[in-house]
């Protein structure tokens, strides 16, 4: 009879089930575990529990029940897979591996015990920090999916995978935490901080962190106090103390681990909550405290363009989310590392070479605006002065009043609807000014020593060149003098850089009025000129990638010509950016940019790729060569736009790699004078009221080897030979 009251317990239970009351399942499956005589139909019952309870999030009483129902049964393949899922949702993924091998042997044929396992073994790649980059990207760029799943449904595409409380972020990616390299500390800047726990390589990974919550700015409060409440006293006492704009409020760290700071949702799980438990709103009396909070330490979530070209991220005004462990970090307008959010993950990179014990910063407001406004948006922050060192040189070096002539010139205003010819030139003006301001401006302020307290002696130039002179080295115009000379000129190169950053702006919209007219060839390098600028403030950054992006796409459009060849050094810069902003190769460069190139060119970005992994080192290291600069062209009408001579002084590498980076950088660099030759051209005026210019360009079997184009006033002889790209 007990048997027969079993059995019919558990076909109602069942029919609940299917129905999604989980609750009235569960009490029908203790009925029949009651009811049931055989360890068999126990363990049967303790199963079925154990998947009532993970719908209702108790995640601890599914472990119990589906362990109990192992022992009962040792041959129960369900009770095994239920128990590995258990296991996999608090994240003791090596618990949860065992039990699904140990039910797959019982069961081999079993799908959803395969795709679990598969799930495991992902999530553990993960926690190492290999993560699938292509899949993630294609989850970044795709439009996330609504969260439908209700505080007592959450909707599992695989019941392994990460799937934690969705309910409290607009959507989720499903990947495990990672903790790398990282420590949290107190920090001599401000309260505290994290730190590099070892040396580091630039584009190395340190975090993946998840979110707790993330939504609109308008209710994200509301959100965070509902979670909050749900919370164990630990993890609420973690977010009450993070920082609130005051150096009192910055003094105590953590009670808890970076590991859980980093993955705070799943606290849900070891403190199971009903609803019925949370406060009514007039009743919390959390909601001022909670929003200076978030206005301290929420991080903007990304406003993703796929159909862009390139891709187009920029931060939505109106989202964002909080991280706990990210929150941590401190402020520098010359940061060094970078973060990429993807749904409810934060990825955070090292953007330059670390030491163990370096602190890490990030730019809390947008980098590449002048000091004056850096200093104001800092405010807001509690920040009434940033000391780093790209601050400290901005003031010592530039004139606020020139600094601001040039950003106000910088607004065709009028000549926008009138001439977009005029517009570029206007732009192509400015510019010009503001690369000329910026190195009179150095120059003056290392003849005045003015720069030596806040600079330190490595960053100097031993012998200080006049801004004619870097102007001629910079063109190739002029040879070096000598090693000395060399080694200074990459050093006032990067502090010309440095203090060209807050005025990027004016490069980067005279790159896009000469995209938008067509001079592919006058475009490549302007947007090379601003890529340089942002190696130096923002390298390993997505819009570093983005702009890499540009300079290929013009490079392309201005030769029509075998990128493999013509354009090999731009293609292999496109992908080294991706990859240090994004991680992932040629693969997620591919998913990043197949709206941008044409299949030949993604099929060639695949096998400069290929060759650089086959010369220098595994796929998964970041420590990869130096990024290749593009040939500088002389007769540009934009002279400052080239690119840089010195690769090796200003993108430093691994010592044991360099025997093979000097290798491709000799057979890739094309301003290599054994390649190229000094190319050279004659002006003579004769009585006939023409001008004759006569251009040699050495190593040219003939004219049909050479490119002439005449526009105006302006002709251009180069090369279409790519081993002798003139």
């Amino acid at each position: 009879m007990a048997n027969a009251d079993g059995t019919g317990f558990a076909a109602r239970g069942a029919d609940e089930f299917k129905k999604g009351e989980f609750a009235s399942a569960r009490e029908l499956y203790s009925e029949a575990l009651a009811s049931s005589s055989s360890s068999e139909e126990r363990a049967t019952a303790l199963t079925n529990r154990a998947q009532c309870s993970l719908r209702l999030n108790r995640v601890l009483e599914a472990r119990e029940d589906a362990a109990a129902a192992r022992a009962l049964a040792p041959n129960h393949a369900k009770a095994w897979y239920r128990l590995g899922v258990c296991e996999a949702r608090l994240s003791n993924l090596a618990e949860a591996e065992a039990a699904l091998v140990e039910a797959l042997a019982l069961k081999p044929k079993d799908k959803d015990i395969h795709s679990a396992l598969n799930v495991i073994r992902r999530r553990r790649g993960e926690a190492r920090g290999l993560f699938s980059w292509p899949a993630i990207c294609k989850r970044y760029l795709a439009a996330p999916p609504k969260q439908t799943g209700s505080q007592q449904d959450v909707s599992m595409e695989n019941p392994a995978d990460v799937v934690e409380s969705r309910f409290f972020v607009e959507a989720c990616l499903g990947a495990e935490l990672f903790v790398g390299a990282i420590s949290l500390g107190r920090s001599t800047v401000r309260g505290r901080g994290l730190f590099a726990a070892r040396d580091v390589a630039a584009g190395q990974l340190l975090l993946c962190s998840q979110a707790l919550v993330t939504g609109s700015n308008a209710e994200l409060s509301t959100l965070l106090e509902d979670c909050v409440l749900r919370q164990g006293e630990e993890l609420r006492s973690a977010v009450l103390d993070l920082s609130r704009g005051e150096a009192s409020s910055e003094v105590t760290l953590p009670s808890i681990t970076v590991e859980r700071l980093a993955a705070p949702r799943r606290f849900l799980f070891e403190n199971p909550w009903c609803a019925d438990e949370v406060p009514e709103p007039a009743n919390r009396g959390l909601g001022d405290e909670l929003s200076t909070i978030l206005r301290f330490n929420q991080f903007s979530l990304p406003r993703v363009n796929p159909n862009a070209a390139p891709i187009e991220v920029a931060s939505d005004p109106l989202r964002s989310g909080l991280w706990l462990l990210p929150s941590f970090l401190n402020h520098s307008c010359l940061p060094n590392v970078q973060r990429v959010i993807v749904r409810d993950c934060l990825f955070l990179r090292a953007s330059r070479d670390l030491k163990q014990g370096e602190e890490l910063f990030e730019c809390y407001v947008e980098a590449l605006q002048p000091l004056v406004v850096r200093r104001a948006a800092l405010v807001k922050y509690g920040i009434t002065k940033c000391d780093c060192q790209r601050c400290l040189l901005e003031e010592a070096a530039l004139d606020v009043g020139e600094v601001e002539r040039i950003l106000t010139s910088a607004n065709p205003g009028k000549l926008i609807d009138d001439d977009k010819e005029a517009v570029a030139q206007h732009l192509e003006d400015v510019a010009l000014q503001a690369e000329v301001m910026v190195a009179r401006s150095l120059e003056l302020a290392l003849s005045q020593g003015r720069l030596s307290a806040c600079c330190s002696p490595e960053m100097l130039p031993s012998q200080p060149i006049s801004a004619h002179r870097m102007s001629l080295l910079r063109e190739g115009f002029e040879k070096f003098d000598g090693l000395l000379e060399e080694e200074s000129f990459a050093r006032q190169d990067q502090l010309h850089k440095l203090l060209l950053a807050g005025l990027t702006h004016v490069l980067r919209g005279f790159a896009i009025s000469l995209r938008g007219l067509g001079r592919h060839v006058d475009a490549t390098a302007a947007w090379a000129r601003v890529l340089l600028v942002l190696e130096q403030v923002l390298p390993c950054s997505e819009l570093a990638a983005a702009t890499a992006n540009e300079v290929l796409m013009a490079k392309i459009l201005a030769f029509q010509m075998d990128v493999g060849k013509a354009c090999h050094a731009e293609l292999k810069n496109s992908i080294l950016h991706c990859h240090r902003a994004y991680g992932g190769g040629a693969d997620a460069w591919h998913v990043m940019t197949e709206q941008c190139f044409a299949p030949n060119v993604l099929e060639a970005g695949r096998n400069a790729w290929a060759n650089m992994k086959r010369e220098c080192c595994p796929a998964d290291s970041m420590t990869l060569p130096a990024l290749q600069r593009p040939a500088a062209r002389k007769g540009s009408t934009f002279v400052p736009c080239c690119m840089e001579q010195d690769v090796r002084a200003t993108a430093p590498t691994s010592p044991g790699l360099q025997p093979l980076i000097a290798k491709e950088e000799a057979a890739l660099d094309l301003t290599s004078a054994e390649q190229v030759g000094s190319a050279s051209y004659e002006v003579d005026s004769p009585q006939t009221g023409e001008l004759v210019v006569v251009a040699r360009l050495p190593g040219l079997s003939s004219a049909a080897e050479a490119d002439l184009e005449v526009a105006e006033l302006e002709v251009r002889v180069r090369s279409v030979r790519p081993d002798l790209p003139h």
